[in-house]
């Protein structure tokens, strides 16, 4: 009797190679699945909070203090406060995802110094304000930025003078490029959330694995690939500066060299891009939203320089 055929190596080999590629491809598509799921609830979705009660910040001296008032959204009345000012010019300021209203402490004394009226608005998913399905990053917050507008026309504004700050600063340019009532005389912007996904990756480079190690950068394409299916997500809706060269009105820019949550280098490529309209101050060592806090008395003289050029006294 003939002894038996002994099993080849190479086709044991085989098997476990394709044995690890299955494995791999199962804990790779888990966990994009499981990122996608964490971009989700860290980008879009809407905590759920209880109306704080705010203080509206200083204006500059001699310059009224603020009142309460409501604009109407389409999705009813929303609070804002109204500092009251001289110029047929308004300010209407746009708060950043997570912060509130009394985000206008680093531009309003240069603005009420230079008699602007100033509208720091609150908006839908703000505490205290209407729910609307999760943040959108200005493709629904617009409109409450064009109802603000239209609430500044009735009040006898001519023009305004947009400021925006992060996922504020998002609503800002996409009202910009949507229209509004009244022309646009600028735009003061405060690390703007122009581009989404850059965001987001900006966000998986931080994140860390076992043994240190960073989140490879293969793995969040395919998480947000899986986002865009599972939550319908097309990216390029949440990228700005894909259509900045259809801005018209002048920019002054600031952004933090050290921003972990906007990169800067998406205002690197608007001040690229649109040389033309931005002023462009890059601080070095400023984190999200910190410009102001790095250097606050460059920051509101900037602030007032720009507003003089763009919004004259009448």
């Amino acid at each position: 009797m003939a002894p038996p055929t002994p099993r080849r190596p190479r086709r044991r080999w085989r098997r476990r190679v394709g044995g690890a590629v299955l494995a791999v491809g199962v804990l790779w598509g888990a966990g994009g699945w499981y990122y996608a799921g964490q971009i989700e609830s860290g980008a879009f979705a809407v905590p759920r909070q209880q109306a704080s009660r705010l203080v509206p910040p200083a204006p500059a001296p001699g310059a009224r203090t603020a009142q309460e008032v409501a604009y109407a959204s389409e999705l009813g009345p929303e609070p804002a406060w109204s500092y009251p000012g001289t110029s047929s010019t308004w300010a209407i300021e746009v708060h950043g995802k997570g912060a509130e209203r009394d985000d206008v402490r680093r531009t309003v004394r240069p603005l009420t110094a230079a008699g602007l009226p100033v509208l720091a608005i609150a908006y839908r998913n703000d505490p205290g304000s209407p729910r609307s399905g999760g943040y959108a990053y200005g493709r629904t917050e617009q409109r409450d930025l064009r109802a603000a507008v239209a609430y500044a026309q009735q009040h006898g504004a001519r023009a305004v003078v947009l400021v925006g700050a992060s996922m504020g600063g998002a609503i800002v340019v996409a009202a910009a490029l949507g229209g509004l009532p009244l022309p646009v005389a600028g735009m003061v912007l405060d690390a703007p959330a122009l581009d989404l996904e850059a965001c987001v990756e900006l966000g998986a480079q931080q994140r860390k694995l076992p043994l240190g190690l960073s989140l490879p950068g293969a793995l969040t394409d395919t998480a947000e690939e899986i986002a865009s299916l599972r939550y319908g997500v097309d990216w390029a809706d949440y990228d700005y500066l894909r259509r900045d060269r259809e801005l018209r009105a002048p920019v002054l820019l600031f952004h933090g060299t050290a921003d972990e949550t906007v990169p800067v280098s998406t205002s690197d490529r608007l001040a690229r891009d649109r040389p033309d309209l931005v002023t462009y101050v890059r601080v070095p060592g400023a984190g999200h939203v910190r410009s102001w806090d790095v250097e606050p008395q460059r920051y509101e003289a900037d602030v007032a320089a720009f507003v003089r050029k763009v919004a004259p006294s009448d």
